[in-house]
This record gives structure tokens, sequence and C-alpha cells, in this order.
């Protein structure tokens, strides 16, 4: 299992991989250009995304070198409108996650995105960019 947050630069121009599990060293604090594959996607459109079977989603691109997802889940953290980044989770096995995990799953990235402001996130973010 991988998992982790995406938060979008100051620029608005990169996802920026923090807080991950499960992801090799040399890809800690990967950035993504903003429109770049699913995480780009949710970052575009605001909404949450499950892929069942990534080997059902012909647009799916695997990001990560080390394994390969079979299914994901993207849960956009949004206060106020603005889309502050993503919670992700994925599974090397096909059908892990289905519609109901992502309702739950949506729980925790209202979650991050509340504990990311209040302890001062985008003052932090700035000082990885």
């Amino acid at each position: 299992m991988v998992s982790g947050i995406f938060l979008i630069t100051p620029n608005r121009q990169h996802n920026l991989l923090v807080a991950e599990h499960g992801v090799p060293p040399e890809q800690h604090r990967l950035r993504l250009p903003l429109d770049l594959g699913h995480p780009g996607w949710v970052a575009q459109h605001q909404c949450p995304l499950v892929l069942a079977n990534t080997d059902e989603a012909p647009d799916f691109r695997q990001i990560l070198k080390t394994s390969h997802m079979g299914s994901a889940l993207f849960g956009p953290m949004v206060w106020r409108g603005q889309m502050l980044g993503q919670v992700l989770t994925a599974a090397q096995a096909r059908n892990t996650y289905s519609p109901i995990d992502l309702d739950i799953f949506m729980g925790f990235a209202h979650v991050a995105a509340a504990v990311y402001l209040a302890h001062g996130g985008p003052e932090w973010l700035r000082t990885l960019v």
C-alpha cells in the first residue's frame, strides 16, 4: 500500500508529495506538473476519484517507480472553494477500493485540510518550494 498527500505549490504549477508512506526515498518530495495523470485530474476538477481497477482506466499513468497501483482513491483537500491538495492511497491489488470507500476516505481529506490550515500549512509549504 502507498499513501500520501499531494499539496498544490503556491505558484499552482505542481503537486508536491508530502507525508508519504510506502514511497521510495528517491521520490520523497516528488513534484508533478499540476495537470499530470489522475492527481492532475483531481486538482483540475476538485472532485474525489476512485479507480477500482487501474487496468480498466486507459488513461492511468504509473507515477511511482516501485509498485504498480491496481486500485486507488484520491480525496481532494478543499477549503472555502480553494483546492489545497489531495490525500491519496493505492493498493497493488485490483478492486481493493470502491465508491463506498471513497465516501469514507473523503472524511480523512476534510480532516487533513483542516489540520493543514490550523497548523500553518501554507507557510510551511512555502519553506519547501
